[in-house]
């Protein structure tokens, strides 16, 4: 999960390919550690700002497409994190 971080932002269609991989990467919450969901939280939290910045200049379709999947994103990462502090999981 470390290469997300080496990514650059550059505009709405990074933001939105960036955060529909992530997605996909933390789709399977049973089988992320801890670390790759810090990893994802805190990479999703930099295309939120980023997406932020662009939305004067991004349209409201890709916006909601981008803020959908980081939602998406957003969610993943809680259920690990819930999951492991009961100890459902590593």
């Amino acid at each position: 999960m470390n290469f997300i971080n080496t990514l650059p932002i550059t505009t709405s269609n990074s933001i939105k390919l960036q955060s529909s991989s992530i997605v996909q990467l933390t789709q399977s919450t049973n089988q992320l550690t801890r670390d790759a969901a810090t990893t994802a939280a805190n990479k999703c939290y930099q295309l939120a700002l980023a997406l932020y910045s662009l939305t004067t200049e991004t349209s409201f379709e890709d916006v909601q497409i981008a803020a959908n999947q980081l939602t998406q994103c957003g969610t993943n990462v809680l259920t690990v994190r819930d999951c492991s502090f009961r100890g459902d999981m590593l």
